[in-house]
């Protein structure tokens, strides 16, 4: 996933998904794991990083 200032790309997350062994009530269950942010040094305090992993879930 990315974050775009117009047409520029000022942060990425990079979530990956794996499956996870079934439950008795679950049969088909995920878990995330958030390998990577990154959000260029003069958009730091605005907060794209946290809007980039809500985004994610």
């Amino acid at each position: 996933m990315v974050s775009l200032r117009g047409d520029v790309v000022i942060g990425m997350t990079w979530l990956a998904i794996t499956q996870r062994v079934p439950h008795p009530r679950a049969f088909e269950r995920l878990s995330g794991d958030v390998q990577c942010v990154y959000v260029v040094p003069a958009e730091r305090a605005r907060g794209v990083g946290g809007e980039l992993i809500e985004a994610g879930f």
